[in-house]
């Protein structure tokens, strides 16, 4: 027969595991849903007009097929380094996965075609001598150079994620501060961070004040 003590224990801790998990899923469920921001936000109202896409330049019109979300940030980064497991369970259980997956600062639309071939890329300078892609871009051994028009803005939202959820960044801090320099928030970049800022709350530092990525480390 279990010793009654041995049982309380049990109890005990059995009701301390329920409430982490309780807690967690609450800490997770008090951010945006991403799908619901995706529809109702990105697509309802900053592009409800349509737009260009980021890196192949590419316009579109409102409700156009073949454009996707894309994130500059990749989820697979984010998700290894949280340690927070599959897609299902980072969204269901990690608040920062989930914001992080939500935030329209990360998001830009994309040729869906295009975006399908990009893969976890590390942001930084390939050999100038690479071949050139159909937008632009160079890729060299799991390495990504924007076209150079992208290349701020790129630099920016990483900048963003890597400040305000405590992420790595992936690629050469310099050599995005660079880039994040040398092609300096356009009127359009600047309309869409107020844009975004009315929508969910905050707004990008790095466009807002340029002169904060001097900070960074």
């Amino acid at each position: 027969m279990q010793h009654p003590d041995s049982a309380t224990t049990l109890c005990t801790l059995l009701s301390v595991s329920l409430l982490l998990c309780l807690s967690a899923t609450s800490l997770a469920q008090s951010a945006p849903d991403p799908e619901q921001v995706l529809k109702e936000q990105f697509w309802g109202q900053l592009y409800a007009q349509g737009g260009t896409t980021l890196y192949c330049r590419e316009n579109f019109s409102s409700g156009a097929m073949l454009i996707t979300h894309s994130p500059v940030y990749f989820p697979q980064e984010a998700r290894n380094y949280l340690r927070c497991g599959t897609l299902r369970s980072c969204l269901n259980d990690n608040e920062t996965y989930r914001a992080l997956a939500a935030d329209m600062h990360n998001l830009f639309p994309e040729r869906s075609r295009y975006e399908s071939r990009r893969r976890g890329p590390y942001y930084t300078q390939v050999d100038p001598q690479a071949k050139p892609g159909e937008c632009g871009e160079r890729t060299e051994f799991g390495r990504f150079e924007p076209p150079s028009h992208a290349k701020g803005v790129v630099a920016r939202a990483l900048f963003h994620v890597h400040s305000r959820y405590q992420l790595p960044l992936p690629g050469d801090v310099n050599v995005l501060r660079e880039w994040h320099q040398q092609h300096p928030p356009s009127p359009s970049e600047q309309e869409r961070n107020e844009m975004i800022l009315q929508l969910q709350g905050f707004a990008n530092p790095f466009i807002s004040d340029p002169s904060l990525a001097d900070e960074l480390l």
